[in-house]
C-alpha cells in the first residue's frame, strides 16, 4: 500500500467528524488547495496528503473502490492536475469527489491579475495604482505570447505521448528543454532539439 494511504488510514482514525481529507499530486501542491477549501471548511479541519503525481491518486482512489461502505464519501477528496487529459484517454479517474484544474496544472491558476495588483501594491512599493496598473498591462501582454510560444511545444509533446503510446515522464521534463531566456528574451528551442530533448527524457530513439 502506498505511504498517502498509510497516512490516510491513521488520520481518520483520529479524526474528527468535521475533518476532510484531500489527496493532492504533490507537497507544494497543499498550500494553493488549503487556500482554495478553507474559504469553506476552517482550516484546522483540513488534512492534505501529498500521492507523489497523480497515478499515486488513482492508485489511492483505487484503494477506495470497495471500500465506501466504510468511509464518508463527502469528506474525502481528490486532486489532479488536467495536463493532457482533453486530448488523450489517461484513462485515470472521475467522480463527484474528483477534482480537476481548469487548465494544465495550478500553476495555471496561481497567479492572476488581483494576486499580482496585490503583491505590486503591499509588497513591491508600487506608488499608485496607475503604476500597478502599467505592469499588469505588460504582464498579460506578456503571458498572452508566452502562450502562444508554448502552443508548438504543447503539441509537440502531445505528438511524442501518441507515439510511444505509454506514459511520459513529464515530472523529468523541464521547461529549459524548450526555451532559453538571455536579458529578458524568452525563444524556443528548434522543433529538432525540443523533440531530441523529449525522447532523452524518455529514453527511446525517435
Amino acid at each position: 500500500r502506498s505511504e498517502a494511504w498509510k497516512q490516510f488510514k491513521m488520520d481518520y482514525k483520529l479524526s474528527e467528524k468535521e475533518t476532510v481529507f484531500g489527496f493532492v499530486e504533490a507537497s507544494d501542491d497543499q498550500t494553493f488547495y488549503l487556500n482554495q477549501i478553507s474559504a469553506k471548511v476552517p482550516a484546522q479541519n483540513i488534512i492534505l496528503i501529498p500521492c507523489k503525481g497523480k497515478y499515486n491518486i488513482k492508485k489511492v482512489f483505487d484503494y477506495f473502490s470497495d471500500k465506501w461502505s466504510c468511509y464518508q464519501k463527502c469528506r474525502i477528496c481528490f486532486f489532479r492536475d488536467m495536463d493532457f487529459s482533453d486530448f488523450i484517454s489517461d484513462n485515470l479517474f472521475s467522480d463527484i469527489n474528483v477534482d480537476m484544474t481548469d487548465g494544465y496544472s495550478i500553476e495555471n491558476s496561481i497567479i492572476n491579475t488581483n494576486l499580482l495588483s496585490k503583491m505590486l501594491m503591499e509588497f513591491l512599493g508600487a506608488k499608485s495604482k496607475l503604476d500597478s496598473d502599467r505592469i499588469i498591462k505588460r504582464y498579460n501582454c506578456q503571458v498572452k505570447k508566452f502562450e502562444k510560444l508554448m502552443l508548438d511545444i504543447m503539441a509537440t509533446i502531445l505528438h511524442v505521448i501518441r507515439d510511444i503510446g505509454g506514459k511520459v515522464p513529464l515530472e523529468e521534463v523541464r521547461i529549459n528543454g524548450f526555451l532559453t531566456l538571455n536579458n529578458g528574451i524568452v525563444t524556443v528551442k528548434s522543433q529538432s532539439d525540443i523533440l531530441d530533448y523529449l525522447y532523452k527524457k524518455i529514453k527511446k530513439d525517435r
